[in-house]
């Protein structure tokens, strides 16, 4: 068995998950998940995500206070969970250990009968890995709701990452995107563009300059709450929906989304 704490946001989660389903699956050992929430993850598990019906051998758990011996070890345990998991684990990889994570695993499978891994990447890739989670069925039926209006129309998906990610906004910063949409209107005057953010500075930004061509939510996508990670995940399934993603470097979050929906991404950088 394969045990797996994902960890980090959203897009995180699901890459990580998808990754472990596909590795146990081509590897015929089972896979338990622990779901933690914290302070990037302010929802259960269950509350947004359901397994695709084809998938076996795989449980997914919403933790709770008395799987704490799972979790990651940080100062706030005190790292006594380490211990732990170390007795009752043939082997612990750590998300330290990410670069190697694959390497760590398929080595791990020759000696061990229970590996623990926690883990924030992508690690395993595999056809229809995006298939193997989906949106639960109401907050399923909000998308559908939504990108039944891009019928008929050309619509360029937009993700501007803000929020704490240092790296998003200083190599992908607003004014390029607004430039590449000003080229994409002056070309194809009909594009109208589905706008993702986790900042609503940005998003009121772009609505003023342009204007009815901007389909957007007011809804806001904090981590910490649980209403504002279904709103993440509805932006993350509607961008998905679109005809290709302007992204931001070193956003998750922009490759998740262009994966999921089979679509270019183009990451949007200083030169």
């Amino acid at each position: 068995m394969l045990t797996i704490i994902p960890t980090g946001g959203l897009a995180n989660r699901i890459n990580t998950i998808s990754s472990a389903i596909g590795f146990c699956r081509d590897n015929k050992i089972r896979l338990r998940v622990f779901w933690f929430k914290d302070w990037g993850m302010g929802a259960d598990f269950h509350h947004i995500l359901t397994l695709n019906h084809t998938i076996k051998n795989v449980e997914i758990i919403d933790a709770k206070w008395y799987h704490r011996l799972y979790d990651k070890p940080r100062l706030g345990n005190l790292w006594i969970p380490a211990l732990w998991q170390r007795f009752v684990h043939d082997v612990r990889i750590s998300e330290f250990k990410t670069t190697a994570t694959l390497y760590s695993l398929t080595e791990a499978l020759h000696s061990c009968q229970s590996i623990h891994l926690i883990s924030c990447s992508l690690f395993y890739e595999w056809d229809g890995m995006f298939d193997s989670l989906k949106p639960i069925p109401d907050i399923q039926r909000q998308i559908d709701e939504q990108t039944a209006t891009f019928t008929n129309k050309t619509v360029v998906g937009v993700h501007i990452r803000r929020s704490d990610n240092e790296k998003s906004i200083t190599e992908s910063p607003t004014h390029l995107f607004i430039k590449k949409m000003r080229q994409d209107t002056a070309t194809h005057p009909s594009t109208v563009f589905y706008l993702a953010s986790d900042s609503e500075q940005e998003k009121q930004q772009l609505q003023q300059i342009f204007s009815d061509k901007i389909i957007t939510s007011s809804q806001k996508t904090e981590r910490a709450s649980e209403q504002g990670i279904i709103n993440a995940l509805l932006e993350l399934y509607t961008l998905a929906a679109t005809q290709k993603i302007y992204g931001s470097y070193n956003s998750t979050y922009s490759a998740l989304a262009a994966k999921i929906g089979k679509i270019p991404l183009h990451v949007i950088r200083k030169i």
